[in-house]
């Protein structure tokens, strides 16, 4: 019980991370224009090649994130026996 309400959290944060992830992507391809657009436009070529590093790490980040979650959810929900073993330990080794 213990573990399938954990998967569903775990779900949960994985849609949170899905619904975020295109403020990220559309970040990064922004700047990415930008960057190459910024001779052009006299913009500093620096603070664009930085930006364009901090959205790819955000978006990298998000990625991780999504992928991770998505794990925990199925590890949770198939609740291995260390699981189990770990949220309902066993009633005759706590009663010594």
């Amino acid at each position: 019980m213990v573990t399938r309400a954990l998967a569903i959290y775990s779900l949960f944060w994985l849609v949170d991370e899905i619904l975020l992830s295109p403020t990220d992507v559309m970040g990064l391809l922004h700047h990415i224009r930008l960057l190459h657009s910024a001779p052009q436009l006299n913009r500093y070529t620096d603070e664009e090649t930085y930006l364009v590093r901090d959205y790819a790490w955000l978006t990298c980040e998000r990625a991780i994130k999504i992928g991770l979650s998505l794990w925990a959810a199925i590890w949770f929900y198939r609740g291995s026996p260390r699981l189990k073993k770990f949220f309902l330990p066993d009633e005759s080794q706590s009663v010594e």
